[in-house]
C-alpha cells in the first residue's frame, strides 16, 4: 500500500503545490499450402501505443491515495476544479501538466519526468531537486484503444488509474 500511496502522491503533489485508437499493422504473409497472400494482424508495441498525451481521471487518484485522499476531497468540496495530462515522449521523457482553477483564478504547473517501459511495467521518476529523495514508481499498464489503465499492486491491495488519450 505504501507504493500505491507514493505513486498517487507523486502524481498529486504538484497539483496540491500551486491513441487515438491504433489500427493493427497488417503483415502480408503467404499461406504455406496455397502460396496466396494472407493478412496477419500484428499488435503494435506497447511503448508505441504509450507515446502521446493522456488526460488523467483524477477521481482514480483519490482512490489510490487511500487515507491521504482527504486533501483532494477537501479541494473538491471547496469548488476547486482541476485537470491533469501526462505526455509520454519517444525519448523516454514526459511532462505532467496540471491546471487548477478556483473563483476564476487559474494556476498551472508542469512537472517533467523520465519513464521506462519493461514489458507492461511503466516506471516514472520525477525530475527536479525537490524529488531527488522520492523513489521511482512502477505500475502495470494496459492500453486498449484510447484508454490506458495504470495498476499498482502491493500487499494484496490494488489501485487503478484510468487515462484517456488526447492526441
Amino acid at each position: 500500500m505504501k507504493t500505491i500511496k507514493l505513486f498517487a502522491i507523486v502524481l498529486i503533489i504538484p497539483l496540491v503545490l500551486s491513441f487515438a485508437a491504433c489500427k493493427p499493422k497488417i503483415d502480408e504473409k503467404k499461406d504455406n499450402d496455397t502460396n496466396s497472400p494472407v493478412e496477419v494482424a500484428t499488435e503494435e508495441p506497447l511503448d508505441n501505443k504509450l507515446i502521446g498525451k493522456w488526460d488523467v481521471d483524477l477521481n482514480g487518484i483519490a482512490e489510490m491515495m487511500g487515507e491521504d485522499a482527504d486533501v483532494l476531497e477537501a479541494m473538491l468540496s471547496m469548488g476547486i476544479e482541476y485537470s491533469m495530462t501526462m505526455e509520454f515522449k519517444k525519448d523516454g521523457t514526459g511532462v505532467m501538466a496540471m491546471l487548477v482553477s478556483y473563483n476564476g483564478e487559474k494556476t498551472d504547473q508542469n512537472q517533467n519526468y523520465k519513464w521506462t517501459l519493461d514489458g507492461d511495467k511503466l516506471t516514472l521518476k520525477l525530475e527536479g531537486e525537490e524529488y531527488e529523495d522520492v523513489d521511482e514508481s512502477t505500475a502495470t499498464i494496459k492500453i486498449e484503444g484510447n484508454k490506458m489503465t495504470m495498476t499498482i499492486e502491493e500487499d494484496g491491495e490494488t489501485a487503478t488509474m484510468v487515462l484517456t488519450r488526447v492526441k
